[in-house]
C-alpha cells in the first residue's frame, strides 16, 4: 500500500498572531473611535510627516479593520485548504512549518496595518505621530530578510528529511 501522510494536525500557533492582532485593531478602533470627533481627519501623510489627505474618521476606521480582518480570513482559508490538500502535498512541502510560516507572514502584515492605523488615529487625536514615519518601514524592511532566512532554512530541513536525513550535495 502507498504511504499515507499524517494530515496536518490543528496548532493555535497558525492563527493566534492574526486573531490577537484583529482583535486589537479592533479594540484601538473601537477606544480611538470614542475619543475622535467626528468628521475628516488625516489619513495620507508625506514623508515629513504632514498631512496630505484627510477622510471621514468612520471610512479610516472601515478601511482598516477590513484590511485587518481579510488578512485574518485569509490566514484562515490558507490553513483549511493546506490542511485538506496535506495529502497530496506532502512529498514536496513541510506542511506544518508552511502554514506556521504563512501564519506568521500574514501576523506581520497585520502588525503593519496595527501601526498604520494607530498612528492615524494617534494623529487625528494629538497632531503627532507616535513614532518618526521612517521606523516601521525601516523594521519591515529589516525583518522580511529575516522571515525569508527563516522559512529556507525550514524549507532546507524538511528536504533533508526528504533525502533520507542528510540534504544532497550538488
Amino acid at each position: 500500500p502507498a504511504h499515507r501522510p499524517r494530515p496536518v494536525p490543528f496548532r493555535w500557533a497558525y492563527l493566534v498572531p492574526s486573531t490577537v492582532l484583529f482583535a486589537s485593531c479592533l479594540a484601538l478602533a473601537l477606544v480611538f473611535s470614542l475619543a475622535l470627533p467626528p468628521g475628516l481627519m488625516a489619513s495620507h501623510f508625506n514623508l515629513v510627516g504632514d498631512p496630505t489627505d484627510f477622510m471621514p474618521r468612520n471610512q479610516v476606521l472601515a478601511i482598516g479593520l477590513a484590511i485587518a480582518l481579510a488578512l485574518l480570513v485569509l490566514n484562515i482559508a490558507i490553513y483549511g485548504t493546506l490542511r485538506g490538500a496535506a495529502r497530496a502535498l506532502a512529498p514536496a512541502i513541510d506542511a506544518e512549518r508552511f502554514l506556521t510560516f504563512a501564519g506568521l507572514t500574514l501576523a506581520f502584515g497585520q502588525g503593519l496595518i496595527f501601526y498604520g492605523l494607530l498612528d492615524t488615529l494617534w494623529y487625528g487625536l494629538y497632531q503627532a505621530h507616535p513614532l518618526p514615519l521612517w521606523l516601521p518601514p525601516l523594521v519591515a524592511v529589516g525583518a522580511a530578510p529575516l522571515l525569508l532566512v527563516a522559512f529556507a532554512a525550514s524549507l532546507r530541513r524538511a528536504r533533508g528529511r526528504l533525502l533520507g536525513g542528510h540534504a544532497r550535495q550538488p
